[in-house]
């Protein structure tokens, strides 16, 4: 019968891990004892033995996160078919043997996606009028199932920190005309928030900052990385133009509504993004000192990901991480 490959638990702390590398081909017979597949992971890296002797089977593709207990693969024996998958049609290995010339074709494999629960956010149905796409013209297309409902989480993050670093650089970099914004503490600590994490830095640490244009202005979009020194992340911001947009792919995307006065909003990943993240306007708080009510400056940060590359889990770390950065900026000014 099939021996599955099945991912190890790596940990309390490893919700998923990565498949980082197939070190045998699909197909390829294998020994006991032959290493098949490494994992990574945030703590570890570990690499997955093969049980038995026979021919492999991949099931998840290199890059493809995994939970554990998770099927990544599967040994046969010589003319043995592989069990059906749920939700996707199987082929029958061939015999094994010389008569083989052709490499053999990978296994289909069934995504794993996450359902919509009570707390997830669903977005509506949109019917766009002719008037507005036109004789003949088309609708943009539909989302994704797994993004028509993306799990949104909320929190609110004090900005005394971020004001006082950007009254201060202000002065610093006034001879250069640079200003830096909440905005721009917010992009950064996305950017090193997400580039700290070793899966999430799999798909790279570019993410876009968009400030909403005030009335009919277009938004001003600009590109941070984590490598990128915070005062080159705000000459770019400040240096781009009206309607821009990065040129390159961004892992997630940063939108700020405060010069329209919204002080909480949500959005959801566009395309190839895994994270949107929305900075609602400042808003007077309140925080109590010794029982008594001292007021004090916070923002709503939303974020919306992409349940299929990230759990609520992950996700909501990441939520935590970037408030830590924000509330406490001057880690940014490393780098």
């Amino acid at each position: 019968m099939p021996v599955p490959l099945s991912v190890p638990c790596l940990g309390d702390s490893a919700i998923r891990a990565l498949i980082a590398e197939w070190y045998l081909p699909d197909g390829a017979p294998v020994a006991t004892g032959d290493a098949i597949f490494r994992l990574e992971c945030d703590a570890v890296a570990v690499e997955v033995e093969a049980a038995s002797d026979g021919l492999l089977r991949h099931r998840l593709d290199p890059g493809a996160l995994c939970s554990a207990g998770d099927v990544a693969g599967l040994i046969l024996a010589a003319g043995e078919p592989a069990p059906p998958l749920s939700g996707a049609t199987c082929r029958t290995l061939p015999p094994a043997g010389p008569s083989l010339e052709a490499p053999l074709t990978p296994l289909p494999f069934a995504p794993r996606t996450a359902s919509a629960s009570p707390s997830v956010v669903a977005r509506p149905p949109v019917t766009v009028p002719q008037s507005i796409t036109g004789d003949g013209g088309e609708a943009a297309p539909a989302p994704s199932a797994a993004l028509a409902a993306a799990p949104m989480l909320r929190l609110t993050v004090r900005l005394a920190g971020a004001n006082h670093l950007c009254g201060q650089l202000s002065r610093e970099w006034r001879p250069a005309g640079l200003a830096p914004l909440i905005e721009d503490v917010v992009a950064r600590a996305v950017a090193m928030a997400i580039a700290e994490r070793q899966l999430l830095a799999h798909f790279g640490d570019s993410v876009s900052l968009s400030i909403a244009g005030a009335g009919d202005e277009p938004d001003t979009v600009s590109a941070v990385t984590a490598r990128m020194p915070f005062r080159e992340a705000v000459s770019v911001r400040m240096a781009a133009s009206a309607g821009s947009r990065p040129d390159g792919p961004v892992v997630a995307t940063i939108t700020s509504f405060a010069p329209l006065g919204i002080d909480d909003a949500a959005l959801w990943p566009g395309a190839g993004a895994l994270l949107a993240l929305t900075i609602g306007a400042p808003r007077t708080g309140a925080a109590f000192q010794d029982e008594c009510p001292l007021p004090e400056t916070v923002a709503t940060l939303s974020l919306a990901f992409d349940p299929r590359w990230l759990t609520p889990g992950v996700a909501a770390g990441l939520l935590a991480r970037i408030r830590d950065l924000v509330e406490a900026p001057y880690a940014l000014l490393a780098g």
